[in-house]
């Protein structure tokens, strides 16, 4: 904004130079044509006008030139800061649900701590287990911050998210976002490992949650003008993993638990994986009549999975985007033959 202004007044002032120009030009030449009593023989001296008036346009081109070719570099640096605004976790402005394309990617951003706990995690994949969430019924009509803070990543059913933070460092729990027209709302948990801030931006429900951003900054800079990381899906995973500690893989999770081969009515082999349903994907919404709804298109179709108490026997019931019941489907666990 302060560019543009500069340039406007740039230019405001040379149209007046300008014209102040060709007015002094054409008042003098007046006033030299009273004098010589319009005298045919004397020439007129409009050649000095015009080529003041150019000389002036030439130096203000020449001026305004120079003076994008000195503010650009800063605008360009200015342009990829974030803008958004926010509050004051650790006395900074931190963004707003940052998106990706204007994340600067500079890992100068997050130190040793966060480093190591991605190399730990490193080649373990992106689980959308650890980035989607449920809320349970008796967090269901809190409030945001309520919600949010009861909800379970799909990762375990053993631990809430204020339970998983609570092995954080400083954790900070925000929610004065905007939310969106569809009255989906937004909230973070900013925490510190090490000498770094790191953010996690979740969108929340009323039944489920998903991680949406995941940004660190330095601790004592200011992201909206130093500008900060924005991890990609595997990092999120990892970063997240790493508050569950070592024993996470060990805790109850019906997601986790329900995937592997199975076999159907016919003996036809069938496999569940953290993405994949016999070739569908699928996407972890929330927990429903005792199993995980999952979404499997988008006009609003979802199966439900239901385990039964030995862990061997899966049914899967299918429904339409109306939540009328389509079909229903028994596996159980194993390979066939």
């Amino acid at each position: 904004m302060w560019i543009a202004a500069i340039l406007l007044l740039s230019l405001g002032v040379s149209v007046w130079g300008i014209a102040l120009s060709i007015y002094n030009g054409v008042t003098f030449n007046r006033r030299y044509f009273e004098q010589q009593h319009g005298d045919p023989a004397v020439p007129a001296h409009t050649g000095a006008v015009v080529g003041g008036a150019a000389a002036w346009v030439g130096v203000y081109i020449i001026a305004v030139v120079a003076l994008v070719a000195a503010l650009l570099p800063a605008a360009m640096q200015d342009a990829q800061q974030h803008q958004a605004p926010g509050t004051l976790p650790y006395a900074q402005s931190v963004p707003q649900a940052l998106p990706d394309d204007n994340a600067t990617y500079g890992t100068e951003h997050y130190g040793a701590a966060v480093s190591d706990a991605l190399e730990a995690h490193w080649g373990e994949g992106s689980d959308q287990a650890l980035l989607n969430g449920y809320i349970p019924a008796q967090a269901a009509g809190g409030t945001l911050e309520e919600r949010l803070r009861g909800s379970h990543l799909f990762y375990s059913d053993a631990r809430t998210l204020d339970e998983l933070f609570a092995a954080a460092e400083d954790v900070q729990w925000y929610t004065d976002y905007e939310p969106d027209a569809d009255g989906t709302e937004y909230a973070d948990a900013s925490w510190i490992m090490g000498d770094t801030v790191l953010v996690c931006v979740f969108a929340v429900s009323d039944t489920y949650t998903w991680v949406v951003d995941f940004y660190s900054y330095r601790n004592g800079e200011d992201p909206t003008a130093d500008g900060c990381y924005t991890f990609w899906d595997e990092e999120r995973s990892a970063l997240l993993l790493e508050l569950y500690g070592e024993n996470a893989p060990e805790e109850p999770s019906l997601a986790r638990q329900m995937r592997g081969a199975w076999v159907d009515g016919a003996g036809g082999a069938v496999l569940l994986d953290e993405s994949f349903f016999d070739g569908t994907d699928y996407t972890l919404g929330t927990m429903m009549d005792g199993g995980v709804q999952c979404w499997v298109q988008d006009d609003g179709s979802y199966i439900v999975f239901v385990l039964d108490e030995t862990g061997n026997a899966l049914t899967a019931r299918w429904y339409d985007g109306s939540g009328t019941l389509r079909a229903e489907q028994s596996f159980t666990r194993g390979t066939p033959g």
